[in-house]
């Protein structure tokens, strides 16, 4: 297990700060659910009920289920999701965030259906219409799993 995947898991069960990065680029974000799981043997945290994530860039999100795999560095929030950042507020269907790249996809509500990316925590220009990984709003299934 990587030291980050370690710290993440340390502070996602003690509800704490938790850092995915290296100390040179860390990147700090809270997760706080009604109920948190990691499942050690497949480096995956799964969290649902009343979600909130704060992303420790001024990003907020909030929704009904989450879920994390520490081997891509990625997490994904769905289901009445409501995204909170400096630039502004928006409500949307489902977001993904890849932390190694700098990357956010957020599919908002609006009149027409769209999916916006953002990149390096550029929340006021987002980048609309552009294509993602088929991926990157899939949550993982596994046939067998082992909690902590």
């Amino acid at each position: 297990m990587r030291l980050s995947s370690a710290l993440l898991l340390g502070a996602c069960l003690l509800g704490g700060a938790i850092s995915t990065r290296p100390a040179d680029a860390a990147t700090i974000i809270r997760l706080r659910a009604d109920h948190i799981t990691f499942y050690y043997d497949q480096y995956q945290i799964e969290a649902d009920g009343h979600v909130r994530v704060d992303a420790g860039d001024g990003a907020t999100i909030t929704g009904d289920a989450f879920s994390m795999d520490l081997k891509l560095n990625r997490f994904l929030i769905a289901s009445h999701v409501h995204f909170s950042s400096p630039a502004g507020k928006l409500d949307g269907a489902a977001i993904a965030d890849f932390l190694d790249f700098k990357r956010l996809y957020f599919v908002p509500v609006v009149a027409k259906p769209d999916r916006w990316t953002y990149e390096n925590g550029d929340f006021a220009h987002p980048l609309r219409g552009r294509q993602c990984r088929a991926t990157s709003f899939i949550f993982p299934i596994f046939t067998k799993r082992t909690k902590v």
